[in-house]
């Protein structure tokens, strides 16, 4: 058996695990700052100085200044390259093996009816300039809201995925978290604004290679906003959910909406489990079932109907 490698550095662990997966930009971006992030932190830098007693302590810095899923997101990069150094039989032992990952508030969060109200009424209001262009970004809310679609998915839609004929957007692999690809059904109720946007580019842009075209092209429809740049980012379509949120006083985004459709679609009665794990492109449908959370009334009614003791 080779003897282990030693004094390798995190920076040539992250380097040759980022060519050896096949991992997004920015994925492999989220991997460089988590190493970079402990190096600043901790100060260490090659592979065999880091032991427990390290990353107890790291965990301890982390947990003082941020969230439990502060920690258990950098825990989760760290696992992963841990075990690809000890394939690689650069380590002997995983030192994450006993560094336990943080508790989290598992409540998934979701919108309620009355949020999403103020939400479209907020960008029906002139006087919120700071959302504009306003109609641009209602058609994006509204497809967040009934396609559950994540960031990436939208920002990496384009016409040619829109099959207005049979009623469908492909979400291609290039959007996907798990570099899949499958259709969904375009919602009734987002076919409208769909078609708005649809003759509003093809008004600014003729239809010359519109199938490569972004479908949410901010830069096209920014009109006299500050936006600067062609095409819309994920970190855009953040910003703007941001200011959506200063605007009603609660958070709200994306995932959130995401959430909300999930979770209404398994409030219902005999939900169709399966069919909502695919339009949210999970790979297995107990991830699906953490977004089905049942409301208090399905709750009331289970325990109302128990038998009552002492009664015969």
């Amino acid at each position: 058996m080779p003897a282990m490698e030693t004094h390798r550095t995190l920076d040539d662990l992250v380097q040759i695990y980022l060519r050896e997966r096949i991992l997004r930009p920015d994925t492999a971006i989220r991997y460089q700052q988590v190493v970079r992030q402990f190096q600043n932190d901790m100060g260490v830098r090659t592979l065999d100085e880091i032991q427990r007693d390290t990353l107890l302590e790291w965990r301890s810095q982390v947990l003082q200044r941020a969230r439990a899923t502060t920690w258990n997101y950098y825990r989760r990069h760290f696992r992963a390259m841990w075990r690809f150094a000890m394939e690689a039989e650069w380590i002997s032992h995983d030192p994450l093996e006993r560094v336990d990952a943080a508790p989290e508030d598992r409540r998934i969060k979701t919108v309620s009816r009355d949020l999403l109200d103020q939400a479209i009424a907020a960008l029906d209001d002139s006087e919120n300039r700071c959302l504009e262009p306003r109609w641009f970004w209602l058609v994006v809310l509204l497809t967040f809201y009934y396609t559950g679609m994540r960031r990436r998915q939208l920002v990496a839609l384009t016409w040619g995925d829109v099959c207005w004929k049979e009623g469908e957007l492909r979400l291609s692999a290039a959007g996907s978290k798990t570099h899949r690809e499958w259709d969904i059904p375009i919602p009734a109720p987002l076919v409208e604004p769909l078609r708005e946007l649809y003759d509003r580019t093809i008004a600014l842009r003729g239809p010359r290679g519109l199938e490569q075209a972004q479908v949410f092209n901010l830069g096209l429809h920014r009109g006299e906003t500050r936006y600067q740049g062609d095409g819309i980012r994920v970190g855009q379509v953040s910003g703007f959910f941001r200011k959506l949120g200063d605007v009603l006083g609660q958070p709200i985004s994306p995932h959130r909406l995401r959430h909300t459709l999930g979770t209404e679609v398994g409030r219902q009665e005999n939900p169709p489990l399966r069919a909502l794990q695919h339009l949210l492109g999970h790979t297995n449908l107990s991830t699906t079932m953490q977004y089905v959370e049942p409301d208090m009334g399905q709750l009331r009614q289970l325990v109302d109907h128990l038998p009552q003791p002492g009664r015969s």
